[in-house]
């Protein structure tokens, strides 16, 4: 309705850190609050009523106008974009084929025995089925969520070595600017190497999401654990230097996956210290840059992910893309720089 716009929809928790002047546990439109750069804009406040049906889908109550002005595009779209792979194709949730995970047994929440519903399954698309998709080869794999997954929100897309893909699609639309467009994902030894295109133009030297040791996977990144550091600032902002030389980023601080023994944990408020990771601290989960350079808010841009070497079963993980305004990454001298959550 709106090309190459979008909206933020956040949902602020009582323990959100950016809390500001929100309403804790309250929805919001285009909404940001980030003391680090003094910047607070409200949005709009979304209530759910009690009977939200509609004949075509389901409605809600917005406080008051929702614009797309050069305010919004340079305030609240104005930061870290972090979008699941999922997000990318509308037909996902248009057809439910993204769904949670039924429990049994147990109290509270904890100690129930994970069951997949009858439509929780994985996924093969094949060309033609997503609108956002201009052209594919190769088997296309949606892996459906599982909270012990080394994988954002659980989920993840992967594309097969063994058909030799190549694979088009259209990036979401951004306000014009200079970004990144980071990548993350877990590196394992069974991944695969693939050739990154941004609007048709091929992008840095093939990544290798191959881990086959902890060493050379350190080596290549200059990857080491955010928590083992996080008690020493200095040695911390050390790495992520060397990591950043390097076109790398440790894994978001802020995301957390349930450890093995907890795999059963299906209440996010729940998660803590005792039962979970953070993704920074996963070996092999990390962030890489694909592209630096400017998008024009006004174009469609599209990614291209070519294999480049067949690996029989190999898999390329594809979990979820950042947007980072030069704004929120390049910050020199004695800048706030970009936090790690």
């Amino acid at each position: 309705m709106n090309p190459h716009s979008m909206l933020k929809l956040e949902y602020v928790y009582g323990s959100n850190r950016y809390l500001g002047n929100s309403v804790k546990n309250q929805m919001y439109l285009n909404r940001i609050y980030d003391p680090d750069r003094n910047i607070e804009r409200r949005g709009a406040i979304v209530s759910v009523p009690a009977n939200n049906d509609a004949l075509n889908g389901y409605y809600y109550y917005l406080d008051r106008l929702i614009d797309y002005s050069q305010d919004t595009r340079t305030t609240v779209f104005n930061a870290r974009m972090r979008i699941d792979f999922y997000h990318l194709f509308p037909e996902m949730m248009n057809n439910d084929l993204r769904a949670q995970n039924d429990k049994t047994g147990g109290q509270g929440g904890d100690t129930d025995v994970e069951l997949p519903k009858t439509n929780a399954r994985n996924y093969i698309f094949p060309p033609g089925y997503f609108e956002n998709v201009i052209s594919s080869e190769g088997n296309f794999i949606f892996q459906n969520c599982r909270n012990y997954f080394w994988s954002y929100e659980g989920d993840e897309f992967n594309l097969l070595d063994k058909e030799n893909y190549d694979i088009t699609f259209k990036l979401p639309g951004v306000p014009s600017g200079t970004y990144q467009i980071r990548l993350g994902f877990t590196a394992m030894a069974h991944r695969g190497i693939a050739q990154f295109y941004i609007d048709g133009i091929p992008q840095d030297i093939p990544l290798d999401m191959r881990k086959q040791t902890n060493e050379g996977f350190a080596a290549k990144t200059g990857w080491k654990s955010w928590g083992s550091l996080k008690s020493n600032p200095d040695a911390l902002e050390q790495c992520k230097k060397d990591m950043h030389n390097k076109g790398w980023y440790h894994a978001p601080a802020g995301v957390r996956y349930v450890s093995t023994g907890a795999r059963s944990l299906l209440n996010d408020n729940l998660l803590g210290p005792g039962n979970s990771e953070r993704f920074s601290d996963g070996n092999g989960m990390i962030r890489k840059v694909i592209f630096t350079g400017y998008l024009d808010g006004n174009t469609t841009h599209t990614m291209r992910i070519k294999s480049v070497l067949a690996l029989g079963s190999a898999e390329l993980m594809l979990d979820y893309l950042e947007f980072v305004p030069k704004d929120v990454y390049g910050i020199e001298g004695g800048g706030k720089g970009e936090d790690d959550y």
